[in-house]
């Protein structure tokens, strides 16, 4: 759910400066913003990275702790 607030809240962002820069005047790099795949897939895997190492990370502690004990101490 966040991630598509995140999506939504981005692209009126993105709509909003580009309205901004476009009352400015002739802006060169707002015209035609393109970026390489390669870029692109190599973001796409960063950002698959990062999520699993920050998912997997409190994974491993949970799988530590005693189940039955955890459960006590609530």
């Amino acid at each position: 759910m966040s991630g598509y607030l995140g999506i939504v809240l981005g692209t009126f962002s993105i709509w909003g400066i580009s309205a901004l820069v476009g009352m400015a005047g002739d802006v060169d790099n707002f015209h035609n913003t393109e970026i390489d795949w390669y870029v692109g897939a190599l973001a796409h895997f960063v950002l698959a990275l990062a999520g699993t190492i920050a998912g997997f990370i409190p994974a491993l502690q949970a799988a530590k702790v005693n189940p039955v004990i955890a459960l006590k101490d609530e």
